[in-house]
């Protein structure tokens, strides 16, 4: 599985093309 993070806001695990995402709670990415 391919998982793609975009910036802090969502995991993307590509699944035969499509796409889900989720939100990723992480203090890294208070700014």
């Amino acid at each position: 599985m391919k998982i793609t993070v975009v910036g802090c806001y969502g995991a993307y695990p590509e699944i035969n093309g499509a796409t889900s995402g989720y939100l990723i709670d992480s203090k890294d990415c208070q700014s």
